[in-house]
């Protein structure tokens, strides 16, 4: 939303608290709680409402993981409901594994 309104202002009414909690559980993990890394983890949360799963890609050190694993805390934490997390390695699978395949037939 901000790529297409950048004056935009994207809220929830958990966002405050996700927020908060987001802090909280920085300071326990001893990660710092910077305002583009907690942009970045409100917006993988607004992907995961959406998508039935995502694709995390980016050089190592970067903080994938400390930022879904952040997420997956704030979640259960704020709302009270157990993530489960499912990491794969893309190089196990072929891509019509990981991504799917159309069926030129029926489309499917």
């Amino acid at each position: 939303l901000k790529a297409v309104l950048p004056r935009a202002e994207i809220s929830t009414p958990l966002a405050a608290k996700m927020r908060a909690a987001i802090t909280t559980i920085a300071s326990e993990r001893h990660l710092r709680d910077e305002h583009a890394w907690v942009d970045k983890i409100m917006q993988l949360h607004q992907i995961i409402g959406i998508h039935h799963g995502v694709i995390m890609v980016g050089p190592s050190g970067t903080g994938k993981a400390s930022t879904w694993q952040t997420l997956q805390q704030t979640i259960e934490r704020v709302n009270g409901q157990k993530v489960k997390a499912y990491v794969i390695d893309p190089k196990s699978l072929t891509k019509e594994e990981l991504y799917g395949s159309l069926d030129p037939t029926t489309l499917e």
